[in-house]
């Protein structure tokens, strides 16, 4: 990460140019450069820098500028001033809180990672328990990623993907035909429609805002009138960024319309957990001793 953070200081690269980059430095060999992982076949150096920029980005030492480029951030040129002998895990989960805050999202849970004690070690913990930490790192990596890309797409294609999203989770019977796209002139404060059932008895109005910081409440007050223009029930309020405590009390406290909300991070887990937008990679299939077929014998 170090080396990462040293190369990109003489300005942004794609994962490619930064992984040739290091190569040179490291001075790698063609058949070092080949060497593959076993089970999924995938370059082994190349995976290794690609997570050393995941890394770094978590902690907020690089950034993406444009998409598939790293660049170094204030934060990393700081760092560069007086760095350490080394920059690893244990190195950016000291000193940087959103890169606990990143550890944090990878174990779905809100517990202090600086502490050993909440997680067995890599030596402690079995192989069960080694995958399924790994698989929950994969998974906020995806996610922060999915995040990231999001915010750079246009209000207009960031509409249609939040109905894509929401036809995956079933409403409007899955239909393309059950949702469009309002945003624009004359869209009367919703960007969207999708029908509550596949019948299109009742439908659900969308907000969509690619937004880096924080809605308010008085966005979501404007939604609700909006809603209730339409004479709807039902409204839903999705962001890239996040919401305020405050909109999120007073949507939670609403009768009539029911609004939801949907921030970033929950965006992001829904597309991954209904497919849209990711692909699988690879599938590990893990075997166990059969003892039944052992006892047949018995």
């Amino acid at each position: 990460m170090l080396p990462a953070l040293r190369v990109l200081q003489a300005g942004p690269l794609t994962l490619r140019q930064l992984t040739e980059a290091l190569a040179r430095q490291f001075q790698l060999s063609d058949e070092q450069l080949a060497l593959r992982h076993e089970s999924s076949g995938q370059p082994i150096f190349r995976g290794r820098v690609g997570w050393a920029v995941t890394y770094l980005k978590a902690a907020g030492l690089i950034a993406s500028p444009q998409r598939g480029m790293a660049a170094i951030t204030e934060e990393g040129k700081k760092l560069l001033e007086s760095p350490p002998p080394v920059v690893n895990v244990a190195f950016l989960r000291e000193h940087y809180q959103d890169f606990r805050d990143f550890l944090a999202r990878s174990r779905g849970t809100t517990e202090d990672v600086q502490s050993p004690a909440n997680q067995p070690s890599t030596a402690q913990a079995t192989p069960s328990e080694r995958i399924e930490r790994a698989a929950q790192e994969l998974r906020a990596a995806l996610a922060r990623e999915l995040r990231e890309r999001l915010s750079t797409v246009t209000p207009a294609a960031f509409e249609r993907i939040v109905i894509r999203v929401l036809l995956a989770l079933g409403y409007g019977g899955g239909e393309q035909s059950a949702a469009k796209a309002l945003g624009g002139p004359g869209d009367e404060g919703v960007d969207g429609v999708i029908f509550d059932d596949p019948l299109g008895f009742e439908q659900i109005y969308i907000q969509a805002k690619r937004r880096a910081d924080k809605v308010g409440r008085p966005e979501v007050q404007g939604f609700v009138g909006a809603v209730q223009g339409k004479k709807a029930r039902k409204g839903v309020f999705i962001t890239t960024g996040a919401f305020t405590d405050e909109a999120r009390r007073y949507a939670e406290n609403l009768n009539t319309p029911r609004i939801v909300l949907i921030d970033g991070d929950r965006l992001a887990e829904l597309m991954i957990e209904h497919g849209v937008a990711v692909r699988s990679e690879r599938c590990i299939e893990i075997k166990q001793l059969d003892e039944a077929f052992f006892a047949e014998d018995d």
